[in-house]
């Protein structure tokens, strides 16, 4: 199962009866190698290593799932949230400074400003978005195909062909709250995108809240 073309990859972990719901943008490279070196009792360190420079060659290791059985196979769910200006800033570093090629691949132009990039996007309609840039709750549920009930106490009920589970929504901004998982949180990051400042002016974030008001409803920022 393609990361890219299943945008709701799950990757799913025995030992430590887990299962994490992916998005882009989100730290998922850093929590997946967290994840996997907990459940094969190996050192984030030493994951990392194998991985050299590529740290999305973690999903070699992978087992990956989708959310029927992620709803059925009795594992913890949880998806990690982060506030949407952040995550956009971070996307926008991503596809302009770091992997500019990256960004020509996503259909924007990696000389683009970051009011730019949120115009494009407000102009892109979700299903046509590069997987960077698609909301963070489309991960948990495109096109509606499930019920998900409002976030109580950091979880979300989930209802899925008449089954039933709870994702624990975890804030990236405040993990050390937010995590319920009974295995270590996440304390390491994969790697920095850009030490490059961005600040965002009052006409790019009403953009941003338009494109993404879904998340920031949801996810409660």
């Amino acid at each position: 199962m393609s990361f890219r073309k299943v945008h709701n990859a799950i990757s799913t972990y025995e030992n430590i009866n887990v299962n994490f719901w992916h998005c882009t943008k989100n730290a998922s490279s850093a929590m997946t190698i967290h994840l996997y070196g907990l459940d094969q009792n190996l050192t984030f360190d030493s994951v990392k290593e194998s991985l050299g420079n590529n740290h999305w060659g973690i999903r070699k290791k992978l087992t990956l799932i989708n959310r029927d059985a992620a709803v059925n196979n009795g594992r913890n769910n949880f998806f990690m949230c982060r506030d949407p200006f952040s995550r956009f800033i971070s996307m926008y570093k991503d596809m302009t400074i770091k992997r500019p090629q990256r960004g020509i691949k996503a259909k924007i132009d990696p000389g683009w400003s970051p009011y730019e990039l949120a115009v494009y996007l407000n102009n892109t309609p979700e299903e046509k978005s590069d997987i960077h840039f698609v909301s963070q709750y489309s991960f948990i549920n495109p096109k509606n195909v499930a019920t998900v009930l409002s976030i109580n106490d950091n979880c979300a009920s989930y209802t899925l062909n008449g089954a039933n589970t709870t994702i624990n929504i975890v804030h990236m901004e405040d993990i050390t709250n937010t995590w319920k998982q009974e295995i270590p949180m996440l304390t390491n990051k994969a790697h920095e995108t850009s030490g490059d400042e961005i600040i965002l002016d009052k006409k790019t974030k009403n953009l941003i809240y338009a494109r993404y008001k879904k998340d920031f409803d949801f996810f409660k920022y």
